[in-house]
């Protein structure tokens, strides 16, 4: 009897909520990735009223999330920090450290990669570093879809409880980390190897180039709808097809076949 009116007549599940039937409605993608448990972080705006609690309440309910009320006009610094303790605490919440810990990995890696690509652009050619790195990738990419069913059970100590809980992380997940090694290895070898030879045309070919990369940041948004819509696994086609595409520039599209065209 404590819990306001407005709480006790909530509306606990889709059906019940009403509108945003475009996000929400069955078989849109915001409805399956949350039935399916794969949603990712997202941001609620509009007037009060509108059901932006609600429907964050009812993703708590369908998922394996836990649902924290916070208003940060009356909250301030110190609720942050409890509510970010409480949650690392948890030992369900451990699975969730680890993978921000494999996700940070990534991120370090990377920033090898770059140094890697620094240190070897000058001994090795674009095209010999694009066609290892990209193939490396693809057999990593192969390797974790396919042992992304097992798991090995890594111990992770909670410090706030003073106990220490078991993570069963999956095997492909390392793989996918290793390949941000890779992946940043890649990105100056492919921009010197697309500019090579052209000649008096770099400056346009730089503008194309970099016009490519920012249309490239559609392709996440493909995977995921692809994951959501059809099969987890096939999302990872998209990928797959972007590093094929990549070993088989550097071994046979980058290659000068007419040589006859004035570049100078």
């Amino acid at each position: 009897a404590s819990m306001p009116l407005a709480g006790r007549m909530r509306p606990r599940t889709f059906d019940e909520f009403c509108g945003q039937r475009h996000l929400i409605g069955e078989g849109r993608i915001l409805r399956n990735m949350i039935e399916q448990d794969r949603i990712t972080s997202m941001i609620f705006w509009g007037p009060p009223g509108v059901g932006k609690t609600t429907l964050a309440t009812i993703i708590a309910n369908y998922t394996k999330a836990e649902f924290v009320p916070y208003s940060a006009v009356t909250g301030g610094s110190k609720e942050v920090k409890e509510i970010m303790a409480s949650g690392i605490a948890g030992a369900g919440d451990a699975a969730a450290v680890m993978a921000g810990t494999l996700a940070m990995a990534v991120f370090v890696l990377m920033l090898v990669g770059r140094l890697l690509g620094a240190a070897f652009g000058g001994r090795i050619s674009p095209r010999a570093m694009l066609l290892w790195a990209s193939g490396i990738s693809l057999a990593l990419l192969v390797v974790g879809v396919t042992l992304i069913g097992c798991g090995v059970t890594i111990p992770w100590e909670v410090a706030s409880k003073g106990t220490t809980v078991t993570v069963n992380v999956p095997v492909g997940a390392f793989c996918f980390v290793l390949m941000g090694i890779c992946t940043s290895v890649m990105w100056s070898v492919i921009f010197n190897l697309s500019t090579e030879g052209v000649g008096k045309y770099t400056e346009q070919a730089s503008g194309l180039f970099m016009t490519m990369v920012v249309g490239g940041g559609i392709l996440p948004l493909l995977q995921t709808w692809i994951g959501a819509n059809v099969a987890f696994l096939a999302g990872f086609v998209v990928p797959g097809a972007c590093l094929a595409y990549l070993f088989l520039y550097a071994l046979v599209f980058s290659k000068n076949v007419n040589p006859d065209i004035k570049i100078d």
